[in-house]
């Protein structure tokens, strides 16, 4: 279990989705895979999935490797809960497909591309990647859910110790209505 499964284990379906929304690391390792012409399939005999050769690679190791780097490093948590604009994200894409327009041209054959169509076959998947991982930061969209997370834990916190409170207070009287009770001495009615 992941850092991030484990902080959000238990946590209801808001819990799992702002799991995903932080947890780029799965996305990047599939993205990967795929420029290396693998893809994850499930192996009946084992009963796991496991990545298999199925199709045409993209990029060799090398290549694949300068790639996630320049990924990893604008698909981070640091620019997924910022508050980005839209000019922003397109000049942040424009920016590394001009890095690895760059790079493609004069390591294409040292990275193991055969020809120009995968050259742009690669160029369009990483800028789609990039703008839609960036897309999440789009006007703070990823830290407004995460703060309304935090906040839906502190107050479920915060009903949990009001009930274990008013449990302990109250809870040698039985056959009583404790909870009955505890409203009106509240309320300055009991």
């Amino acid at each position: 279990m992941s850092e991030y499964e484990e902080a959000y284990a238990g946590q209801g379906e808001e819990g799992r989705l702002l799991q995903i929304q932080l947890e780029n690391e799965r996305m990047l390792d599939r993205f990967r895979h795929r420029l290396l012409g693998e893809r994850l399939v499930f192996n009946e005999q084992k009963r796991t999935y496991e990545y298999k050769k199925t199709g045409a690679q993209l990029l060799n190791e090398k290549g694949a490797n300068y790639i996630m780097n320049l990924l990893e490093g604008i698909t981070d948590k640091v620019f997924i809960l910022t508050d980005l604009e839209d000019d922003q994200i397109r000049s942040m894409v424009f920016d590394l497909l001009t890095t690895t327009r760059k790079a493609l041209a004069l390591h294409y054959s040292e990275w193991g591309i055969r020809d120009t169509s995968d050259m742009d076959s690669l160029q369009t998947q990483i800028g789609n990647f990039a703008h839609a991982n960036l897309r999440r930061s789009y006007h703070g969209r990823t830290l407004d859910m995460m703060k309304t997370q935090i906040r839906m834990q502190d107050v479920q916190q915060v009903r949990t110790s009001e009930q274990t409170k008013k449990r302990s207070f109250l809870g040698g009287l039985k056959g009583h209505d404790t909870d009955g009770m505890l409203d009106k001495i509240v309320r300055g009615g009991g």
